[in-house]
């Protein structure tokens, strides 16, 4: 689960941590899943 705030530069610094999830995925933990995104 991933909580993050509305601001824009927030949400690219989301972007980022999603592409880092993606290659912890392509590389170590193929199960590795985001729940859900809370944006508040």
């Amino acid at each position: 689960m991933i909580v993050t705030h509305t601001k824009k530069w927030i949400l690219d610094g989301l972007g980022q941590l999603l592409d880092t999830i993606g290659n912890v995925q392509r590389y170590y933990n193929p199960g590795l899943s985001v729940a859900g995104i809370i944006v508040n």
